[in-house]
């Protein structure tokens, strides 16, 4: 089985409205999730990436709230998407890698998730994960850092989903939104 870890950035850039590539590749990375079976492909998301995402949701007005809650509640029924809470461990692991990478906590707390649930890959967009330390030291654990191409946009093909997530890109548009714009450091 492929384990694909991904943090806020895909989770919330698939709605980019500044940077189309970035919106095109992380909705990708959320496809590629579902389109397989469990036994093929699970993503993993710690506790501390899906509550980041909720806060910067609930910062936003309640009407665009509800309609990106529709999409994301059957996002997240549908996917295969171990969500990981932080233990002890991780936390003194992403003490150590953000000291020892001179990189934000939170991108270390993916780093440690990844590490410890022994992940072949990372999808993020925070530049962070660009660093040459960091590639090298996740490619010491076997981790790759890479996110799907931005080539061509594919759909999600289950339950409504597609026109769900078209409705919530919409009301971001509509609005103004850009959620890119709340990303953590």
């Amino acid at each position: 089985m492929k384990k694909i870890v991904f943090d806020n950035s895909v989770h919330l850039g698939q709605f980019s409205l500044s940077d189309e590539k970035m919106r095109i590749a992380a909705k990708n990375s959320q496809i590629l999730i579902s389109q397989k079976p469990v036994q093929d492909i699970i993503g993993v998301e710690s506790f501390n990436e899906n509550s980041y995402s909720d806060d910067t949701i609930w910062g936003i007005p309640r009407e665009s709230q509800d309609v990106f809650y529709k999409f994301m509640d059957v996002f997240h029924t549908l996917k295969n998407i171990d969500r990981i809470p932080l233990r002890a461990e991780d936390a003194q692991k992403a003490i150590e890698i953000s000291e020892a990478l001179r990189i934000d906590i939170s991108n270390a707390l993916t780093c440690a998730i990844a590490v410890r649930v022994e992940a072949q890959e990372v999808h993020s967009f925070y530049s962070e994960f660009k660093k040459s330390e960091v590639l090298e030291y996740l490619k010491e654990n076997g981790i790759l850092v890479e996110n799907p191409s931005s080539e061509i946009e594919g759909k999600f093909i289950e339950d409504n989903l597609e026109q769900y997530y078209q409705a919530a890109l919409d009301t971001f548009r509509v609005n103004h939104i850009d959620l890119t714009d709340r990303f953590h450091p």
